[in-house]
Protein backbone atom coordinates (compact mmCIF):
# COMPACT_ATOMS: atom_id res chain seq x y z
CA UNK A 1 0.00 0.00 0.00
CA UNK A 2 0.79 3.71 -0.50
CA UNK A 3 1.61 5.62 2.73
CA UNK A 4 -0.33 8.69 3.12
CA UNK A 5 2.33 10.71 4.99
CA UNK A 6 5.60 10.45 6.06
CA UNK A 7 7.33 12.21 9.78
CA UNK A 8 8.90 14.20 9.59
CA UNK A 9 7.36 15.67 6.67
CA UNK A 10 9.43 17.75 4.18
CA UNK A 11 6.57 19.64 1.86
CA UNK A 12 7.45 23.04 1.68
CA UNK A 13 4.67 24.26 -0.96
CA UNK A 14 1.72 22.72 -2.58
CA UNK A 15 0.36 24.33 -5.61
CA UNK A 16 -3.17 23.41 -7.71
CA UNK A 17 -3.13 25.49 -10.98
CA UNK A 18 -6.99 25.61 -12.82
CA UNK A 19 -6.13 26.59 -15.80
CA UNK A 20 -9.25 28.45 -17.99
CA UNK A 21 -9.86 29.11 -21.51
CA UNK A 22 -11.32 32.67 -20.71
CA UNK A 23 -9.19 35.54 -20.12
CA UNK A 24 -9.47 38.43 -17.70
CA UNK A 25 -7.66 40.64 -15.89
CA UNK A 26 -6.76 39.25 -12.77
CA UNK A 27 -6.27 42.72 -10.99
CA UNK A 28 -9.98 43.64 -11.10
CA UNK A 29 -11.03 40.09 -10.35
CA UNK A 30 -9.24 39.79 -7.28
CA UNK A 31 -11.92 42.78 -5.26
CA UNK A 32 -14.95 40.36 -6.70
CA UNK A 33 -13.34 37.28 -5.54
CA UNK A 34 -12.47 38.68 -2.18
CA UNK A 35 -15.83 40.16 -1.54
CA UNK A 36 -17.09 36.68 -2.19
CA UNK A 37 -14.95 34.74 -0.14
CA UNK A 38 -14.68 37.30 2.55
CA UNK A 39 -17.98 35.90 4.16
CA UNK A 40 -15.85 32.42 4.50
CA UNK A 41 -13.09 34.07 6.02
CA UNK A 42 -10.89 35.32 3.57
CA UNK A 43 -8.50 38.09 3.87
CA UNK A 44 -6.77 40.52 1.18
CA UNK A 45 -3.31 40.42 1.39
CA UNK A 46 -1.66 43.72 -1.19
CA UNK A 47 1.01 42.85 -3.45
CA UNK A 48 4.17 44.24 -1.64
CA UNK A 49 6.18 46.75 -3.19
CA UNK A 50 9.83 47.04 -3.47
CA UNK A 51 12.05 50.69 -4.46
CA UNK A 52 15.66 50.72 -5.82
CA UNK A 53 16.96 53.83 -7.33
CA UNK A 54 13.87 55.64 -7.37
CA UNK A 55 12.12 52.40 -9.25
CA UNK A 56 9.30 50.68 -7.60
CA UNK A 57 9.06 46.44 -8.79
CA UNK A 58 6.35 44.94 -7.15
CA UNK A 59 8.03 41.83 -5.38
CA UNK A 60 4.72 39.80 -4.37
CA UNK A 61 1.52 39.57 -5.81
CA UNK A 62 -1.67 39.97 -3.98
CA UNK A 63 -3.47 37.03 -2.59
CA UNK A 64 -6.63 35.97 -0.53
CA UNK A 65 -5.94 34.10 2.04
CA UNK A 66 -7.74 32.24 5.05
CA UNK A 67 -5.90 29.60 7.77
CA UNK A 68 -5.67 27.27 5.24
CA UNK A 69 -5.26 28.14 1.60
CA UNK A 70 -3.78 31.60 -0.67
CA UNK A 71 -5.28 31.95 -3.58
CA UNK A 72 -4.03 34.36 -6.49
CA UNK A 73 -4.91 35.14 -10.06
CA UNK A 74 -3.17 35.14 -13.56
CA UNK A 75 -5.08 36.21 -16.97
CA UNK A 76 -6.20 32.88 -17.09
CA UNK A 77 -5.66 30.50 -14.24
CA UNK A 78 -6.67 30.37 -10.08
CA UNK A 79 -3.36 29.25 -7.92
CA UNK A 80 -3.98 27.43 -4.69
CA UNK A 81 -1.58 27.12 -2.29
CA UNK A 82 -1.62 25.81 1.33
CA UNK A 83 -1.03 28.35 3.62
CA UNK A 84 1.45 27.57 6.96
CA UNK A 85 1.07 24.28 7.79
CA UNK A 86 0.18 21.56 4.62
CA UNK A 87 -3.03 19.77 6.17
CA UNK A 88 -4.15 16.30 4.79
CA UNK A 89 -5.07 16.02 1.26
CA UNK A 90 -8.86 16.18 2.14
CA UNK A 91 -8.93 19.11 3.57
CA UNK A 92 -6.78 21.19 1.47
CA UNK A 93 -9.36 19.61 -1.64
CA UNK A 94 -12.42 20.51 0.33
CA UNK A 95 -11.04 23.92 1.21
CA UNK A 96 -10.06 24.44 -2.73
CA UNK A 97 -13.23 23.25 -4.30
CA UNK A 98 -15.69 25.43 -1.52
CA UNK A 99 -13.63 28.81 -2.81
CA UNK A 100 -13.65 27.31 -6.38
CA UNK A 101 -17.62 27.09 -6.28
CA UNK A 102 -17.97 30.21 -4.97
CA UNK A 103 -15.92 32.14 -7.04
CA UNK A 104 -17.93 30.07 -10.50
CA UNK A 105 -21.10 29.51 -8.89
CA UNK A 106 -21.67 33.13 -7.62
CA UNK A 107 -19.38 35.19 -9.32
CA UNK A 108 -18.52 33.35 -12.52
CA UNK A 109 -15.45 34.35 -12.79
CA UNK A 110 -13.95 31.54 -14.68
CA UNK A 111 -16.60 28.53 -15.80
CA UNK A 112 -14.43 26.45 -17.91
CA UNK A 113 -11.09 25.03 -15.97
CA UNK A 114 -9.75 22.43 -18.88
CA UNK A 115 -5.95 22.23 -17.45
CA UNK A 116 -5.05 21.01 -13.76
CA UNK A 117 -2.12 20.98 -12.21
CA UNK A 118 -0.78 20.03 -8.73
CA UNK A 119 2.94 20.71 -8.18
CA UNK A 120 4.43 19.13 -5.01
CA UNK A 121 7.57 20.83 -3.38
CA UNK A 122 9.75 18.77 -1.28
CA UNK A 123 12.91 20.19 0.89
CA UNK A 124 15.39 17.57 2.40
CA UNK A 125 18.25 19.23 4.79
CA UNK A 126 21.72 17.54 4.85
CA UNK A 127 20.68 14.78 2.28
CA UNK A 128 21.89 14.15 -1.17
CA UNK A 129 18.49 13.74 -3.15
CA UNK A 130 20.54 10.81 -5.13
CA UNK A 131 20.80 8.83 -2.32
CA UNK A 132 17.65 8.63 -1.05
CA UNK A 133 16.07 7.58 -4.60
CA UNK A 134 15.54 4.49 -7.06
CA UNK A 135 16.55 5.61 -9.76
CA UNK A 136 20.31 6.38 -9.60
CA UNK A 137 22.31 9.41 -10.95
CA UNK A 138 26.13 10.10 -10.10
CA UNK A 139 28.30 12.44 -11.96
CA UNK A 140 32.23 12.49 -10.90
CA UNK A 141 34.14 15.29 -11.84
CA UNK A 142 37.30 14.83 -9.47
CA UNK A 143 39.40 18.16 -10.22
CA UNK A 144 36.00 20.30 -8.85
CA UNK A 145 34.00 20.90 -5.90
CA UNK A 146 30.27 19.54 -6.77
CA UNK A 147 28.21 22.03 -5.48
CA UNK A 148 24.28 21.09 -7.16
CA UNK A 149 23.31 18.60 -9.64
CA UNK A 150 19.75 19.64 -11.17
CA UNK A 151 17.84 16.57 -13.62
CA UNK A 152 14.51 17.42 -15.18
CA UNK A 153 12.46 14.37 -15.92
CA UNK A 154 9.10 15.05 -18.43
CA UNK A 155 7.01 11.38 -18.42
CA UNK A 156 3.63 10.88 -20.38
CA UNK A 157 1.21 8.27 -19.01
CA UNK A 158 -2.10 7.52 -20.73
CA UNK A 159 -3.75 10.50 -18.23
CA UNK A 160 -1.41 12.87 -17.42
CA UNK A 161 1.99 14.69 -17.98
CA UNK A 162 4.51 14.59 -15.22
CA UNK A 163 7.71 17.11 -15.04
CA UNK A 164 10.00 16.00 -12.38
CA UNK A 165 12.85 18.15 -11.02
CA UNK A 166 15.41 16.68 -8.73
CA UNK A 167 18.13 18.81 -7.39
CA UNK A 168 21.03 19.66 -4.81
CA UNK A 169 22.11 23.01 -3.63
CA UNK A 170 18.75 24.66 -3.64
CA UNK A 171 18.34 27.72 -1.85
CA UNK A 172 15.93 27.38 0.74
CA UNK A 173 15.42 30.09 2.91
CA UNK A 174 18.85 30.77 3.17
CA UNK A 175 19.80 27.40 3.44
CA UNK A 176 21.38 24.92 0.51
CA UNK A 177 18.84 22.23 0.57
CA UNK A 178 18.10 19.11 -2.15
CA UNK A 179 14.59 19.04 -3.79
CA UNK A 180 11.93 16.48 -4.99
CA UNK A 181 9.81 18.74 -7.33
CA UNK A 182 6.31 16.85 -8.57
CA UNK A 183 3.91 18.49 -10.80
CA UNK A 184 1.13 16.53 -11.82
CA UNK A 185 -0.54 17.58 -15.02
CA UNK A 186 -3.85 16.55 -16.44
CA UNK A 187 -5.03 18.62 -19.80
CA UNK A 188 -8.31 18.45 -21.79
CA UNK A 189 -8.80 18.53 -25.31
CA UNK A 190 -9.57 21.52 -27.35
CA UNK A 191 -13.11 22.61 -26.87
CA UNK A 192 -13.51 20.41 -23.23
CA UNK A 193 -13.61 21.60 -20.14
CA UNK A 194 -14.05 19.77 -16.40
CA UNK A 195 -17.55 20.31 -14.90
CA UNK A 196 -17.67 20.53 -11.18
CA UNK A 197 -17.50 16.53 -10.21
CA UNK A 198 -15.05 16.02 -13.14
CA UNK A 199 -12.85 18.61 -11.21
CA UNK A 200 -13.33 17.07 -8.19
CA UNK A 201 -12.26 13.32 -9.18
CA UNK A 202 -9.91 14.55 -11.29
CA UNK A 203 -8.02 16.66 -8.71
CA UNK A 204 -8.30 13.18 -6.88
CA UNK A 205 -6.91 11.23 -9.52
CA UNK A 206 -3.85 13.96 -10.00
CA UNK A 207 -2.93 13.12 -6.57
CA UNK A 208 -2.77 9.76 -6.76
CA UNK A 209 -0.39 9.77 -8.92
CA UNK A 210 2.04 12.07 -7.09
CA UNK A 211 1.78 10.03 -4.48
CA UNK A 212 2.77 6.73 -6.11
CA UNK A 213 5.29 8.14 -8.21
CA UNK A 214 6.90 9.59 -4.63
CA UNK A 215 6.49 6.57 -2.86
CA UNK A 216 6.09 3.33 -5.17
CA UNK A 217 8.49 4.11 -7.47
CA UNK A 218 10.90 7.15 -6.53
CA UNK A 219 11.86 7.18 -2.70
CA UNK A 220 13.92 3.81 -1.93
CA UNK A 221 12.53 1.52 0.43
CA UNK A 222 15.87 1.73 2.50
CA UNK A 223 15.33 5.33 3.09
CA UNK A 224 11.45 4.91 3.98
CA UNK A 225 12.57 2.63 6.98
CA UNK A 226 14.09 5.54 8.56
CA UNK A 227 10.86 7.80 8.75
CA UNK A 228 7.61 7.49 10.58
CA UNK A 229 5.56 6.43 8.00
CA UNK A 230 1.52 6.85 8.19
CA UNK A 231 -0.37 4.37 5.97
CA UNK A 232 -4.68 5.20 5.07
Amino acid sequence: SIPVKIDPDFLIDSIVELRFRESINSELVLGEAHSLLRQNGYRYLPGSMKSEDGKTALIKGAVLYSDVLKISFQSNSIIFNHNKEYPTWQYFKSNLMDAYKIIVDQGRIFSKPFRIGLRYINAFAELDVYEIINPKFAISIPTFNLTGTHVKTEIVTPDHRIVLNLGNGFSVAGAKRSIIDIDIIKELGEAHFFQIDELDAALDAVHGQEKELMFKHLLSEEYLKTLNVVFQ
